[in-house]
């Protein structure tokens, strides 16, 4: 029997192990979570503590001036989150048909947003009531015909009915602006799933998804304003879910707005995190949390002026969470004297702008800027059918009008930020600068200096010693993982971290197994979020596209975290753990890193010059890569926010050196591997000579 200095040896077959026989914990816990939602527990407990300071802190606010201060203070991050705004350019609008309905028109519009970004919108307006008309600004929910939703134009024509001038425009990814065509049609009807893709890259940049849709709102109450009939001092703002969204963050940062009223969406972040957990890219504000933002901020930067949230009590948004922004929302209003200009209105209903809630948002708009009581009565709308309402010949902007998506956006952004360089930085500072951006320095000061390990029990195999571990990197993490030697006696060592999890390469080809027959000790470990860390893949387009992890590194941006930083900073606790074995070499331990494990693993041998020599396997080329491209797959959760203005994976390579370095196969943003030339050319000297 071969030696494993800890742990209990069965002797077993010369089949294969099983992965339940390869599984080192239990996959359901006497306490704590499952360990495929064990990362996502970890950052909520960070999220919790960093939500209780900033209650601390409102709960002390009292003075208006420094209320009005903190007010100043939440539209400043909002802004900085978002990734700031651009110059504002001409809108260049013009009408491309107009409908003459009933006691209102419907004109169809395009403008541009940013030159040559086409926003295509329509506006409701009365022919009833004289100019100058008070205005809705409706941002579209998450609806894939966006504008033209039957449910939204009960809302459009009612308040046009009414005397307003409504203007609702298709968000990105929706109606007639999809960013992403395959012959000339939509690539994916998830518009949510365009948000994610936009979002990867902009948070590479230092921005979010969020950018693009709030200056699109911004430009679109611009318009209004510009259009001469409406009264710049009565523009209120309303939608619902992912227009609830954009009215929460529209009236927070654009001060012109006098009213504002969103539907399904305000909850707080600390229920949203219990539940249903982040959504998508634009609704996950860089650092959000950690900078001291919450639902509740949404509405206490309005005040004084009029504020209205409308919710549904089987909403898949926490209807506790909102009736606690509510309360204290409420709290801040009174303190400015203003306790009577926000209210919640919650309806027995689920997610959607429900007739209840519409006809709420007509009562509170015609007392807040017609001065008159409405009874909320909503006659019948003949509706329009998408074609009737389309601005765009083919229904698409980018295939009638051309002009930049959201991807060309987000190449122009890069090309605009990335380091403008007479001479490139030293090794030491591009590691130093990413240590910082990835968030490794926090997660690292977590780590304990020695880690200690559990040996369950232990498998004897073809010739292999197999132990598993549970390695406690920090108190309360625990991290599986096999050892796995031919031999005896003190070795050098490679700790292997593969996406797939721990045992994909155990099989007789594998790379653990030609590892340990050459007499190497081989620890393959999971990292947070991977093998049995790892949420089960699904088939949607979020899975496939930004992986299973998505929701875990949506999170993790909020708190301040990365997953990069924090799966670098379990492979040097792997290292550590291993420098304190009598039978390893503690000055001869390898790293590998095999595909989504790669990026990490680099930051790691970056890092921590512990590691002797490291081989990457299925790295991504680049991350300027996916900044030029519309589409990635499984990029998301391997992003440092803002590392583009200062370094790539390329300029980190760098600082491995002198050590060796051995780069297999490289691939591109959607993960096809790279021919050998093209992948050399990425990092600039040849992978086969294994030095940079």
């Amino acid at each position: 029997m071969i030696g494993l200095g800890v742990g209990v040896c069965l002797a077993l077959s010369g089949s294969a192990p099983s992965p339940d026989e390869l599984r080192v914990l239990s996959a359901e816990p006497a306490e704590g979570p499952r360990p495929s939602q064990a990362l996502y527990a970890y950052l909520r407990a960070i999220a919790n503590r960093q939500i209780d300071a900033r209650e601390k802190r409102i709960a002390e606010l009292r003075d208006p001036d420094a209320m009005r201060a903190r007010q100043r203070e939440v539209r400043e991050a909002i802004v900085r989150a978002a990734g700031g705004f651009p110059e504002k350019t001409p809108l260049r609008p013009r009408v491309a048909g107009v409908l003459e309905r009933d006691g209102y028109r419907i004109e169809k519009i395009v403008y541009e947003s940013r030159p040559r970004h086409y926003v295509t919108a329509n506006a409701y307006v009365s022919t009833r009531a004289a100019p100058p008309f008070p205005a809705v600004l409706s941002p579209c929910g998450h609806d894939a015909v966006g504008k033209a939703s039957r449910t939204y134009q009960n809302l459009y024509v009612s308040l046009a009915r009414r005397g307003f001038i409504v203007l609702s425009y298709d968000p990105i990814g929706q109606g007639e602006r999809y960013q992403i065509l395959k012959d000339g049609k939509p690539f994916t009807s998830s518009s949510t799933g365009e948000h994610m893709m936009a979002g990867t890259v902009a948070l590479l940049l230092g921005g979010t998804t969020a950018n693009f849709r709030i200056w699109d709102g911004i430009r679109s109450l611009d318009y209004l304003i510009e259009r001469g009939d409406v009264d710049p001092k009565r523009i209120a703002c309303t939608g619902n879910s992912g227009g609830g969204t954009m009215t929460a963050y529209l009236a927070a940062v654009d001060e012109r707005f006098a009213a504002a009223a969103p539907s399904c969406y305000i909850t707080s972040y600390r229920r949203l995190l219990e539940t249903i957990g982040p959504q998508d890219a634009e609704q996950n504000f860089l650092y959000g949390i950690e900078s001291g933002l919450d639902h509740a901020d949404f509405a206490e930067v309005f005040a004084p002026k009029p504020y209205l949230i409308c919710t549904g009590t089987r909403d898949y948004f926490s209807i506790q969470g909102a009736w606690e922004t509510f309360r204290e929302a409420k709290v801040w209003y009174g303190r400015l004297g203003a306790s009577e200009k926000i209210d919640l209105v919650e309806f027995e209903d689920e997610h959607g702008f429900s007739p209840p809630r519409r006809a709420a948002v007509y009562r509170f708009f015609s007392r807040t800027l017609l001065g008159r009581e409405d009874d909320g009565a909503e006659q019948p709308v003949a509706m329009e059918d998408e074609a009737a309402l389309r601005v765009t010949e083919t229904g698409q902007v980018l295939s009638s009008l051309g002009g930049r998506s959201v991807a060309d956006l987000c190449a122009e952004w890069y090309e605009r930020i990335r380091p403008k360089r007479d001479k490139p930085p030293t090794a030491e500072a591009v590691a130093g600068a990413a240590r910082i951006l990835s968030r490794f320095d926090r997660a690292i000061a977590r780590v304990a200096a020695a880690p200690a390990a559990q040996s369950p029990d232990a498998i004897v195999r073809d010739g292999l010693a197999i132990e598993k571990l549970i390695i406690r990197s920090e108190p309360g993490v625990e991290l599986p993982a096999l050892l796995v030697r031919a031999g005896e006696g003190p070795a050098s060592a490679v700790i292997i971290a593969d996406g797939r999890g721990k045992d994909a390469e155990l099989g007789a080809e594998g790379e653990i197994a030609r590892a340990a027959h050459a007499g190497k000790i081989v620890l393959s470990i999971d990292l947070r979020g991977f093998g049995e860390l790892g949420r089960k893949a699904g088939r949607d387009f979020f899975d496939e596209y930004c992986g299973p992890d998505w929701k875990d590194a949506s999170l993790a941006f909020l708190v301040g975290e990365t997953l990069v930083g924090i799966r670098a900073a379990d492979l040097v606790a792997a290292r550590r753990y291993l420098a304190t074995r009598a039978d390893v070499r503690a000055d001869e331990i390898d790293l590998l890193g095999i595909g989504e494990a790669s990026i990490p693993a680099l930051h790691a041998a970056a890092f921590d010059p512990g590691f002797r020599a490291v081989r990457l396997r299925g790295i991504l080329a680049s991350w300027a890569s996916v900044a030029r491209a519309p589409l990635s797959r499984r990029v998301f959760s391997n992003v440092v926010p803002g590392a583009l203005t200062v370094y790539d994976l390329a300029d980190l390579a760098a600082a491995i050196a002198p050590r060796p370095l051995a780069v297999e196969a490289m691939v591109d943003p959607l993960g096809a591997t790279l021919p050998a030339e093209e992948a050399a050319r990425a990092w600039g000297f040849d992978l086969r000579s294994r030095t940079p």
